[in-house]
C-alpha cells in the first residue's frame, strides 16, 4: 500500500508531466487530500487564482488527482465526476488567498447594510462590525468609466461607474459590489493598483489602507 505522502508526490509528478495541463500552473490546494476506497485524492488549482483570489484566473473543469494506492496509477478527475464524489466541501463564501477573507452571509447582511448606509460618505466607519464587534469597518471605491450623463441615485449624485469594497479589517468579513456608482463626493484615501487587475481584492485594499496609515499619507475625507 502506497503512503499518502508518496501518493502526493506521484500526483505532483503526474500534474507536472501531463501534456494536458502543461500550459497551466497547477499547484496543490492546502487541506484538500482524502483517501476513499483504496485511492487518494488531491485537489489542484491554478496558482494565480489561489494566490490572488482573482476568479478570472481559475482553471475551470478540473477536479482532484486520483492516485491508486495499490498501483500508483494517476488520473485527473473532471469537475462533474469530482462533484459526484463530494470529496471536498467548498466554502462558497471563503475567498481564496491569504487572510481568511469571507463574504458577508445573508444572516448578517441586514445589519451590515444598516451600518454602512448610516454613514454613506465615510471611508472609515464608527459603527461596530456585525460579526466581531470591532469598530474597524471601511469602504473604498474603485473608479471606472465616467457616466455618460449626470445622474442621481438614491438622492446621491454619481460621478462614475465603479467597484465598491466594504470590509472589516479585524475579522476580514467583506462585501463587494462590482456594478455600482461612485458618489461625486468620493476621494480615494489611497491607491490600490491591484484592484484594477482583479476582482474581489479586499486584502489588497486593506493592505493599501494600512500602508497609508503607516506612511501618514492617508487622505480621509
Amino acid at each position: 500500500m502506497i503512503s499518502l505522502e508518496r501518493a502526493a508526490e506521484l500526483a505532483r509528478t503526474f500534474v507536472d508531466e501531463d501534456p494536458r495541463t502543461s500550459q497551466v500552473d497547477l499547484i496543490p490546494i492546502d487541506g484538500e487530500a482524502a483517501v476513499v476506497d483504496g485511492a487518494a485524492y488531491f485537489g489542484y488549482q491554478n496558482r494565480g487564482y489561489l494566490e490572488t483570489g482573482d476568479p478570472s484566473r481559475m482553471t475551470i473543469g478540473i477536479g482532484p488527482v486520483r492516485v491508486d494506492l495499490t498501483t500508483g496509477a494517476c488520473r485527473m478527475l473532471g469537475a462533474v465526476e469530482a462533484g459526484r464524489l463530494g470529496l471536498f466541501e467548498a466554502d462558497e463564501r471563503a475567498l481564496p488567498g491569504p487572510g481568511d477573507w469571507r463574504l458577508v452571509g445573508p444572516e448578517l447582511l441586514d445589519a451590515w447594510r444598516a451600518a454602512f448606509d448610516a454613514e454613506p460618505a465615510a471611508a472609515d466607519l464608527s459603527a461596530p462590525c456585525p460579526r466581531c464587534g470591532a469598530r474597524d469597518l471601511h469602504r473604498w471605491y474603485r473608479v471606472d468609466d465616467p457616466l455618460d450623463l449626470d445622474g442621481t441615485f438614491d438622492g446621491v449624485r454619481a460621478a462614475a461607474h465603479g467597484w465598491l469594497t466594504e470590509w472589516c479589517a479585524a475579522c476580514h468579513l467583506c462585501h463587494e459590489d462590482g456594478d455600482t456608482f461612485v458618489p461625486d463626493h468620493w476621494r480615494s484615501p489611497y491607491d490600490v493598483p491591484e484592484a484594477f487587475e482583479m476582482k474581489f481584492a479586499p486584502r489588497h485594499v486593506e493592505a493599501a489602507r494600512r500602508a497609508g496609515l503607516e506612511a501618514g499619507s492617508g487622505r480621509y475625507e
